[in-house]
């Protein structure tokens, strides 16, 4: 990502793009009647910081990525108001630009649950189980096959991507994509919409 101003770096000093402060993992196994196992998987994040610029270049180094200053004076022409701030993309000398990456987007929440069931195919006597307590005996067979079902988005959250940071921009402030299904990195139109998977793993 380039600098708010080429010729000066002193205002790049601000929180990584990665700079998650909060998470919640939570993960589990449980098993149920008919040998099957569920395993939810519950992810929950603070919101990832994002750059918020002017879309001008004011300092002549072909880049439009200069980011505006605090407003100190609302009467100022071309004061802009939002929810991460006023600010004053026309920033006077003296004034200190906003740090890379000082607004914050959404939170993140997701929720995925597997549904799975474990066959034993080959008994290695070469005779089927004697019992019904030796067929739920995974230990006598050598070749196993999984059937499995995945829900991702169990519950079909609306997870928004980071906003625009453009304040030239109509969208500035609103997301115009959903959310990467894991991380809350931005993905494609449909990349956290809730998606139903269905496996078929044969071990040996």
């Amino acid at each position: 990502m380039f600098p708010a101003n080429s010729y000066d770096l002193r205002s790049e000093y601000g929180p990584s793009s990665l700079d998650i402060r909060h998470r919640f993992f939570f993960g589990g196994l449980i098993g149920l009647p008919w040998e099957l196992r569920v395993n939810p998987f519950v992810v929950i994040t603070s919101g990832r910081p994002f750059n918020i610029v002017t879309g001008q270049d004011a300092n002549g180094d072909t880049l439009f990525t200069d980011r505006p200053a605090l407003a100190i004076d609302l009467s100022n022409p071309g004061v802009v108001r939002t929810p991460f701030g006023t600010f004053d993309p026309n920033p006077g000398p003296g004034q200190n630009i906003i740090a890379r990456n000082f607004g914050r987007g959404p939170s993140f929440m997701t929720t995925m649950l597997r549904v799975s069931r474990t066959f034993g195919l080959v008994h290695l006597n070469g005779a089927p189980p004697s019992s019904a307590e030796d067929s739920t005996t995974k230990s006598t067979s050598r070749y196993y096959l999984t059937l499995s079902v995945q829900v991702l988005n169990l519950f079909n959250r609306n997870n928004p991507g980071l906003p625009i940071g453009n304040l030239s921009s109509p969208f500035f402030g609103r997301a115009i994509s959903t959310a990467g299904i894991l991380s809350g990195d931005a993905g494609s139109a449909a990349a956290g919409n809730r998606r139903i998977e269905a496996q078929i793993n044969f071990t040996f």
